[in-house]
């Protein structure tokens, strides 16, 4: 639990700065994560609201993912900065604790409270092409006559 100021520390000149309070109501803050340009960070709050547990941002697209625990234990996608609800993962029986992208920022990984770590190909860039599949043969695309 972070508490309810967020704070942002410099290390250039070793100075801290209060980037947001929130109010009593709506915390304590449970997760902060970073754009990957560096640009905007996402609060997540403990409110009954939403119940955020961590937070991710897609490094190809302007998207969030957010998981949740409580009733659902869920994903959610959501397209930024709109926060239109994009997509909803569901797999985990219990609450979502922890969450992370992968290097090349297409998966995400959780664990939950259920004891199972899950992998989901969350980011894809809408001109993401699959790739080739390989000829189960090496003459596979010649005709043969006989």
């Amino acid at each position: 639990m972070l508490g309810k100021t967020v704070f942002l520390w410099n290390a250039s000149n070793v100075s801290i700065s209060e980037a947001v309070t929130v109010d009593e109501e709506y915390g304590p803050v449970k997760s902060v994560s970073w754009a990957s340009e560096g640009l905007y960070i996402v609060v997540g709050l403990n409110n009954s609201d939403v119940q955020v547990c961590a937070l991710e941002w897609n490094k190809h697209e302007q998207e969030l993912l957010s998981s949740h625990g409580f009733e659902e234990n869920h994903l959610i996608l959501w397209k930024y900065p709109s926060m239109a609800k994009m997509a909803e993962l569901s797999g985990h029986t219990s609450r979502v604790l922890f969450m992370t992208r992968s290097p090349d920022g297409y998966t995400a990984a959780t664990a939950a409270g259920d004891e199972t770590l899950r992998s989901w190909r969350v980011f894809v860039t809408p001109d993401a092409k699959p790739a080739p599949k390989p000829n189960p043969e090496p003459h596979a695309n010649v005709s043969w006559i006989r």
